[in-house]
Parts: structure tokens; sequence; C-alpha cells
């Protein structure tokens, strides 16, 4: 098999599975359900900083564009990146039909093309999962953020309370998988196949406050479905969706195992220094 850097492989995820994250949002399944109430709760951190319309938002990993389109229908000044092409255009398109204009630019999270400096705000959604280096794309988001300026990431969380019983996946059982395919002589991104890693809760934050980012307290966890057995969800929908509702009602109330394992988790960070204004 010919060499393929990390990235080629996720890049060619990506590419091959476009239509799935283009509707990643919509539908009633559980899997929509948790992409849309994290989504949800960026946006609602993003309101809550008051930033002045004309703020200057960078959005990592833009997808299908729901979020930067969101964003960019708010007043701000939204720049889109993506290392897929078929990604930006969708995104473009989707500004175009809503009415909105939104900058998209090819731009590798671990090396961006922008000067210091740059941005009130940096979202990035599920990108960290895919990028080879999560430490240095980091740095490169503080390195661009505006002195007092503010980063809203996530991660795969690691210690997911919905695959606690599933043998395949649960992390209970990660090192004995791991070492089957060390045995196996396999790795996560074999035969051109991505895998997302996942990060425990302080992972994140130590990446962060690593980068100059100094974490809001309580981040949050997202999502408590599906629940499945050998990969299988083992719920109806109806159920699965009720016992979701439930689980994260119970994190949001901070309640012990609950707040730390979620599908997802969420946190506001702030790059030291006075307040952010609008970026000239």
């Amino acid at each position: 098999m010919p060499d393929e850097s990390p990235q080629t492989v996720v890049d060619a995820h990506f590419v091959r599975d476009a239509s799935f994250w283009a509707d990643v949002y919509s539908g009633d399944g559980i899997e929509a359900i948790v992409y849309r109430e994290r989504r949800d709760r960026a946006l609602h951190l993003v309101d809550g900083l008051g930033l002045p319309p004309g703020s200057r938002i960078l959005e990592l990993g833009c997808g299908s564009g729901d979020l930067s389109v969101r964003l960019a229908r708010s007043g701000h000044a939204v720049t889109a990146t993506d290392t897929v092409e078929a990604m930006l255009q969708r995104t473009q398109n989707r500004a175009k039909s809503e009415g909105c204009e939104i900058g998209t630019r090819y731009a590798d999270a671990h090396a961006l093309p922008f000067p210091s400096e740059s941005f009130d705000l940096v979202v990035a959604l599920g990108v960290i999962p895919w990028l080879h280096s999560p430490r240095d794309a980091v740095v490169e988001a503080a390195r661009v953020l505006r002195t007092g300026g503010f980063a809203i990431v996530s991660v795969d969380n690691a210690r997911r309370l919905n695959e606690f019983l599933d043998p395949t996946l649960t992390w209970v059982l990660a090192p004995a998988r791991a070492t089957l395919r060390r045995w196996r002589h396999r790795s996560s991104a074999l035969g051109g196949h991505a895998l997302p890693r996942r990060h425990r809760p302080h992972e994140l934050d130590g990446l962060l406050s690593g980068a100059g980012l100094e974490p809001a307290a309580g981040g949050s966890t997202v999502g408590f479905g599906p629940l499945t057995f050998f990969r299988r969800s083992v719920l109806p929908e109806p159920l699965g969706r009720a016992l979701n509702t439930r689980l994260q009602a119970g994190a949001d109330r901070d309640m012990p195992v609950l707040r730390t394992t979620g599908v997802h988790y969420l946190v506001l960070a702030r790059k030291s220094g006075g307040r952010p204004g609008p970026s000239a």
C-alpha cells in the first residue's frame, strides 16, 4: 500500500462520507440530536460573549457550513476553513442560498494561513478528534486569536457513558484492544480508514492551558446516545431519545458521573488579556 499521510487519510474519509457530514444535523435519530445539541450549545456560548456586530470569527473544519452560516446570519464576519474542497463548496452554496456572506479558505488547522491576532473568536467543533497533532492545532488557534479573544472547542469524550457496556468500544477494554491491534500489526488508519481520536475532558483543558488559553470553569459534556452493544443500538429510537434527554438533564445539573461522561466535551476558553473588540 502506498504511504499516506495522516491528513490524506482523514481528507479521504470526509470526501467519501461527504453526504453523511452534510446531513449530520438533520433527522430525528439520536446521533443527529446529539450533534444539534452540541451546535446549539456552542451558539449559546457565542451569544453569551456579547461580541459586537462585525466581529471576526474563524471556524476550523466547517463541514457543510451549518454553524458558519448561523454565525454569519448573526452579523459576524465569518471565515470558514476546511481541508476538503467539497466541504468549502457546500459552505459557499449554503451561504448563498441563505443570503449571507462567508469567506471560505482551504486551511490545515496545524498551520493556519492567517496573521497572528486576526480573530475575535475561533470555533472548532468536532475537529480535534481528526487531527494528527492536536497540540499544534490548539497553539495555532491561540496564535490567530486576538488578546482577550475566545475559543470554543470540542473533543470526542474518551469516557462516554453510552458505550460503557459495549466490549468493542468501552474504554475499560481499550488496553486489551490496543494490544490485539499491535499483535495483528494494525493501526487505526490502515487501509485508508480514519478513526477519530478521543480525549478525556482534562486532556482538552490541558491542551488549551498549554497554548495560553484559559478554559472557563465547568466545560460541559453533551450527548448520551446511542446506547450500543457490539456497535449496535440496543434501544428503539424513541426510548433512546428519552434516555438521552434525561441523562443530559442530569449532566446539566452537574450530577456525579454524568457531568463528565457525555459523547462530546465542549469548552469555552479565553486568551489572556483584555476584552476583545471588533477586528479592524
